[in-house]
């Protein structure tokens, strides 16, 4: 549009409706290139014509001059959104964005999940608030305690970062996914069942025996997966360096839950409280519960309010440090209220709250 042309003729009969929208006309067309600074001229020039006070003529012009200055403010936001969304390209915040799409998070749940220290996640969330991607609030029974949520805004550009994946990937993950979570189900599963696993979520008989066959290999060498008499086991192994505290969970995890049958009663289930990092410990040795309602507590569990336990139960800590921080949250608190009986893993310099039966850290050898 070129506007000293576009005002020229309406200089000459500011009162013609022609005229008025002939301009509304040229302000359509150049609306769709998104030029900021052809708009600002436009509204410039049509801000120094004269029209007569009351005039349709200057309610018209007005009206122009309304939608043109709201749409170069919606260009500038939008400019803004490209700019914070080629800002969240960078690992650091991708990374804790993507964590937060699924759900709430604890600033020490995001550090423990990227394996990085409490301080750089602090000020990566404080970057995250500043850009309006992310937002802090308190739950409604203890205001102390500040998860993090994606807003609106950060859910919006999160989903623009996205990458369209080709389907043969896709469906890889997806059976990585679904052989994994059998596996979890049932501890162990044969050859032939996860073949036909395979042909339900590949929906290709041609391939599923190949898949599976290429998952065993790469599973089996990380060692997360051995295979014995013909059937696949899954095995109690990590991914990561654990603290010496966590390699005992792993190895003595099924010991540690042995201890305890001296205490209670067996057709009780066991409620779990963890973390995310020895999660999979107890989950294995949890597998072969006969209850079948015993599970494992993580944080992110309490913020997404998922814990309903039955009417009898009993409660394992397996860090003393973490009960005194669960008191303050009455969830928690109504669950050590309530258990049955309570248990502790703890060592010699460890405290023991009252009311707790101390299980040995590391399990005494027969």
């Amino acid at each position: 549009m070129k506007v000293d042309k576009v005002f020229a003729r309406l200089a000459g009969a500011p009162q013609d409706a022609n005229e008025l929208r002939r301009v509304a006309r040229a302000l359509g067309s150049e609306m769709p290139r998104q030029r900021p600074e052809v708009l600002r001229e436009f509204r410039a020039a049509l801000g120094r014509q004269a029209f007569d006070a009351g005039s349709f003529a200057n309610g018209f012009a007005n009206a122009l001059l309304d939608v043109a200055a709201e749409y170069e403010v919606s260009l500038r936001e939008a400019a803004d959104e490209a700019e914070v969304g080629r800002l969240a390209l960078r690992q650091e915040w991708r990374e804790v964005l993507v964590l937060l799409r699924g759900g709430p998070r604890l600033p020490s749940d995001l550090a423990e999940a990227l394996h990085k220290d409490r301080p750089t996640v602090t000020r990566i969330l404080k970057k995250l608030r500043a850009a309006g991607l992310v937002q802090s609030y308190a739950l409604e029974e203890d205001g102390r305690t500040r998860p993090h949520r994606l807003t609106a805004y950060g859910r919006r550009v999160l989903d623009g970062l996205d990458v369209e994946m080709p389907s043969d990937v896709e469906r890889g993950i997806r059976l990585a996914v679904a052989l994994f979570q059998e596996m979890f189900e049932h501890g162990s599963r044969s050859r032939a069942d996860l073949d036909a696993l395979a042909r339900d979520v590949l929906g290709d008989p041609s391939v599923a025996a190949a898949a599976v066959s290429a998952w065993g290999s790469n599973v089996r060498e990380a060692g997360l997966v051995g295979k014995f008499d013909g059937e696949y086991h899954l095995t109690p192994q990590h991914a990561v360096p654990l603290s010496a505290r966590h390699e005992i969970l792993w190895s003595h995890g099924a010991s540690l839950l042995a201890q305890i049958n001296a205490h209670r009663r067996a057709d009780v289930p066991v409620f779990v409280r963890t973390t995310n990092e020895a999660w999979g410990a107890w989950a294995y040795a949890l597998q072969d519960d006969s209850t079948g309602l015993s599970r494992t507590i993580v944080n992110g569990d309490i913020l997404s309010r998922t814990i309903e336990p039955p009417a009898r139960y009993d409660l394992l800590y397996d860090d003393p440090a973490v009960i005194g921080a669960d008191r303050q949250i009455p969830t928690m608190q109504s669950m050590m209220d309530h258990a049955d009986a309570k248990f502790v893993i703890a060592s010699g310099e460890d405290r023991v709250p009252e009311g707790f039966v101390q299980l040995d850290l590391q399990p005494k050898k027969d």
